[in-house]
């Protein structure tokens, strides 16, 4: 199990140092070390706890909520970094991730929409290398943020519908 990770790392860095190694012949380092950032990034997003039961039953209310929730969902983000210095960055981003259906049946009516969850993150990175004229800028972050869900209604039997 040891032996498989060895030749990947060994081609990633067979492919790293010679852009490690080049010097920055026209300042991009520098104007990226001292550049504002705006940006969107699109990513996986991965649930790690459990999902709750696909089926829930109130017999007393004659009430069904099913679920159809998956752990793994496309996550679409937008950011803006403002550059304190060379060397720090604060970033603000917010993002968007559909966590799949619910429908909600009761009295008659039927109420299918989504589980939505909004990230709302504030981050601090600090940029190791930035000093030098090296093209490969790795940084350290830390922060933290506000995750809203949401469950929305798109489609209702009933005479109205709940936003």
């Amino acid at each position: 199990m040891i032996r498989k990770p060895f030749p990947i790392i060994l081609i990633l860095m067979f492919f790293t140092f010679p852009i490690i190694a080049q010097c920055d012949d026209l300042g991009l380092v520098a104007k990226f070390s001292k550049s504002h950032q705006l940006g969107v990034r699109l990513g996986a997003w991965s649930n790690l706890g459990e999902l709750p039961p696909g089926l829930l039953t109130d017999p007393n209310n004659s009430a069904t909520l099913e679920t159809n929730l998956s752990d793994n969902n496309f996550y679409f983000e937008g950011f803006f970094g403002y550059r304190l210095n060379e060397q720090l960055m604060l970033e603000l981003s917010a993002g968007i991730s559909n966590r799949g259906s619910v429908t909600l049946s009761q009295n008659n009516s039927t109420n299918v929409g989504n589980v939505v969850i909004y990230p709302m993150l504030l981050q601090m990175k600090f940029y190791l290398l930035s000093m030098t004229d090296i093209r490969v800028q790795p940084y350290v972050f830390g922060g933290g943020g506000l995750y809203y869900g949401r469950r929305s209604t798109q489609v209702s039997s009933s005479g109205y519908v709940y936003l």
